[in-house]
């Protein structure tokens, strides 16, 4: 299934690993939690996990997302969002992209869709998703091999979730799955926040510690030495 872009609702029988599979876990790559949060790559390039070259995708083939191509994240709700929604989304990446954040998050009041500005989230509510997801992300106007002007999320609802909102936001600045770590986390594991998959009811909207972290490393300013991994850039 194509995980690493969509974001999916908790489903009955789906649970975080258990004591009876930890060694085989181990086995496979995923870690255990006794690892720092800076071990982990959970932003998109992700080395011999999530490493392809960035294109433009349609809604028809909305395949990969990519990095944003600078900080000032600038993000516009379509009118297919109802106003619950778009107020959840405002707060949520103002709390989780903005605040504390390498990222300065900006709502203009009209969207660019083309030229060399483009808004950099274009967010609405959408009918064309598969019935087990709530979102997807992907990038519409790839400007490097690893940078995107312009990501779409698109939602299964009007009445956006902010556990949806913090998702599929983090797709669009380039965080994965934890299968799409590196090392791997299980998709389930708690210091993945709202990158969860699928994401628990009781995260609402918390983008989470691990995340964070790598979300302000990889977009801190040039001067201040944003990237010692040229595989980044």
């Amino acid at each position: 299934m194509p995980d690493a872009r969509r974001s999916r609702s908790a489903r009955p029988g789906r649970s975080a690993l258990g004591p009876a599979i930890l060694a085989p876990a181990i086995l496979l790559g995923i870690t255990s939690p006794a690892m720092a949060n800076h071990d982990f790559d959970t932003i998109y390039p992700v080395f011999n996990s999530y490493d392809h070259t960035c294109y433009d995708g349609t809604l028809a083939n909305r395949d990969k997302f990519c990095q944003t191509d600078n900080p000032t994240l600038s993000v516009f709700r379509e009118g297919s969002i109802n106003a619950l929604g778009k107020q959840r989304i405002f707060e949520v990446l103002e709390s989780q992209y903005d605040s504390g954040m390498s990222l300065d998050v900006t709502w203009p009041s009209s969207p660019r869709y083309a030229d060399n500005a483009e808004t950099d989230i274009i967010m609405q509510q959408g009918t064309a998703l598969p019935a087990s997801d709530n979102g997807f992300t992907w990038c519409n106007d790839a400007v490097s091999p690893r940078r995107c002007d312009q990501h779409y999320n698109q939602y299964r609802y009007t009445e956006v979730s902010r556990r949806i909102a913090c998702h599929e936001a983090g797709h669009a600045v380039g965080s994965v799955h934890g299968n799409r770590a590196r090392p791997q986390l299980a998709d389930t594991d708690n210091r993945l926040g709202c990158m969860q998959d699928p994401i628990p009811e009781a995260n609402q909207g918390e983008l989470g510690t691990l995340n964070r972290h790598n979300v302000n490393e990889t977009y801190l300013p040039a001067s201040a030495d944003a990237s010692s991994d040229p595989y980044k850039e």
